[in-house]
């Protein structure tokens, strides 16, 4: 997707997550948005701080998105989906280019490397 070593400054709240198995190598904005935004296991009252979700496929920020809601992973919500109990989901928009551009195609820094599947960045937990 992006070959780009040089590594992300945060300037907003943010939610990481990985979607190492949810986006393939190839895939466009669409499909990122997709595998990011469904079913996360996360701290709803830490999540709706995040200005921005950051989706990251090994270590590289690939896609960067403006949640506008969060909502309860379920098939009522989230239409074609299966229902994830206690879980949670966003509906939001592609960032514009001022943010993703701060983001899209740059590495995480060792002090923000994923050791799981979700990590806040800039927000207090």
């Amino acid at each position: 997707m992006y070959n780009n070593n040089e590594e992300a400054v945060f300037k907003h709240k943010a939610l990481l997550v990985c979607v190492n198995r949810t986006v393939s190598e190839n895939a466009n904005v669409k499909e990122v948005y997709e595998g990011a935004r469904y079913a996360w296991n996360l701290r709803i009252e830490l999540a709706r701080q995040a200005q921005v979700v950051l989706a990251i496929r090994y270590g590289q920020v690939v896609g960067v998105f403006e949640p506008t809601e969060w909502l309860d992973a379920t098939a009522e919500n989230f239409p074609g989906r299966v229902t994830a109990p206690g879980r949670y989901g966003f509906n939001g928009k592609v960032a514009p280019k001022s943010v993703s551009s701060l983001y899209l195609g740059k590495r995480l820094s060792p002090e923000h490397k994923l050791f799981g599947p979700i990590r806040y960045v800039g927000i207090p937990s």
